[in-house]
């Protein structure tokens, strides 16, 4: 959003640099300046203008330009979720969103439930892949949203995450190697969920296609919403016995 006219202030108070950069010549009217606020917006049909967040909100994800302010905006229509902010937490080699949830008193936090609610309104790579509840939103000393001090907290979660037990049976070992060498992550406990740990649709269809290939079974994509590595190995192991058990009979049958 660019604003101009009469009212147009002349620039920054001793600042020649931002001044320069925000208030630039009009492209529209020669010898006038336009001022960019840093806002994103867009005409609607009636004439009226949308405001949709700060441009220095967008963040680019696997080759998409992402508006976090619209992600924040539906997560608050949620009815338990009071406040919301969203992050772009940067890795080595990778990029993830992080949303951070403020519930209303006697709210529950449900990992799944959030996630289905923003898949029915927005595309999957919008939807963040790590969700975090928090008591309350930091602000910084000019009274903006401080998101580096609530990534910090993603970083000593994963810290303590780690720490969890550790994979002994077959199955356990072979999921954590699966979980460590897609999510680019050394540190895997047989408790972690496989969202809480940064994965997202993309890394499950391959994670769920080596399960596959190895242990001929098929799992349900919301099964990792609300199960750790733990229990995905039991059930892996459950349905493997059950399988076996089948082969059995039928060769006993056609005996």
């Amino acid at each position: 959003m660019w604003i101009s006219g009469a009212g147009l202030g002349r620039g920054y108070l001793h600042n020649e640099e931002l001044t320069s950069e925000k208030f630039i010549p009009n492209p529209f009217k020669p010898g006038e300046k336009v001022y960019k606020t840093g806002d994103l917006a867009r005409w609607l049909p009636d004439g009226n203008i949308e405001y949709l967040g700060r441009i220095d909100h967008q963040v680019k994800i696997r080759g998409f330009r992402i508006e976090l302010g619209e992600i924040e905006s539906h997560l608050t229509s949620h009815e338990a979720v009071r406040e919301a902010v969203v992050a772009c937490l940067e890795e080595p080699i990778d990029k993830k969103l992080v949303a951070f949830l403020v519930l209303r008193d006697n709210a529950t936090f449900n990992l799944f439930e959030f996630k289905t609610f923003l898949r029915t309104r927005l595309p999957d790579y919008m939807t963040p892949p790590l969700i975090r509840k928090t008591d309350h939103i930091p602000l910084t000393p000019t009274g903006k949203v401080d998101r580096k001090t609530l990534l910090k907290s993603v970083a000593q979660t994963s810290i303590e995450a780690s720490a969890g037990r550790q994979p002994k049976t077959e199955i356990e070992i072979e999921l954590a190697n699966i979980w460590s060498e897609l999510l680019m992550n050394k540190n895997i406990s047989i408790d972690n969920n496989f969202f809480e740990l940064g994965g997202h649709s993309l890394i499950l269809l391959k994670v769920n296609a080596i399960i596959k290939e190895k242990y001929s079974v098929e799992l349900p994509f919301n099964l990792y919403f609300n199960h750790t590595l733990h229990q995905i190995a039991q059930l892996i192991e459950k349905t493997q016995v059950k399988s076996k058990k089948e082969d059995q009979y039928q060769l006993e049958v056609e005996r």
